[in-house]
């Protein structure tokens, strides 16, 4: 899995990231001139408040690549974000076959590693025979797995972030999602130090 930074929004007028989102609270208050005095206190406070809606304002987009077609199922159940995938629909399959996603249990398990590399190599060699006798792409991406490797870019805003982040790093999440959101969070938390 690689997890990259591609866009985080970019205040206009001077401000840093943590003043736009002091920005948005103060004018719920008609406080606006007293951005900058104590930014961190003050967006430490909205927190405890809940008054999460000033943290819509930040945008962060990420560029997910080596992750398999079931991370991506799990990941686009968060609807308030704005996603770009790899489509298996234009984009031919061969040759992506010796990337595909391993679940880590499957190591513990020389058996059953076989077994799944097996499987795997029977998926992909039957995509490349029904290309090869002239099945578009769209149809005969039908018999790859979940494992197939892609890559998505998504952009939500910070306070959705934070909601995917708390839902996806839980000890019952799958472990493919759960180290997105440790990745995504470790980033988040470098640019804005808070909570």
């Amino acid at each position: 899995m690689k997890v990259e930074l591609l866009a985080v929004t970019k205040p206009e007028n001077g401000l840093s990231l943590k003043e736009l989102i002091e920005f948005a609270g103060r004018v719920c208050t008609n406080t606006k001139e007293r951005v900058g005095e104590n930014t961190d206190n003050f967006l430490n406070n909205r927190i405890a408040q809940g008054h999460l809606s000033i943290f819509e304002h930040i945008n962060f987009t990420f560029l997910v690549s080596n992750v398999s077609r079931s991370f991506s199922h799990q990941l686009v159940r968060h609807r308030i974000a704005s996603y770009s995938q790899q489509s298996m629909r234009y984009v031919n399959q061969s040759g992506y076959w010796c990337d595909y996603i391993t679940p880590p249990a499957l190591f513990n398990n020389e058996e059953a590693l076989q077994v799944y590399d097996r499987f795997m190599n029977i998926a992909w060699e039957t995509y490349d025979d029904l290309i090869s006798r002239g099945i578009k792409k769209e149809d005969a991406r039908f018999v790859l797995p979940i494992a197939s490797p892609t890559e998505i870019m998504i952009t939500m805003n910070l306070r959705q972030w934070w909601h995917t982040i708390k839902m996806r790093e839980a000890k019952d999440a799958q472990w493919e999602i759960r180290e997105f959101a440790r990745e995504v969070k470790g980033i988040i938390d470098r640019l804005l130090n808070l909570r």
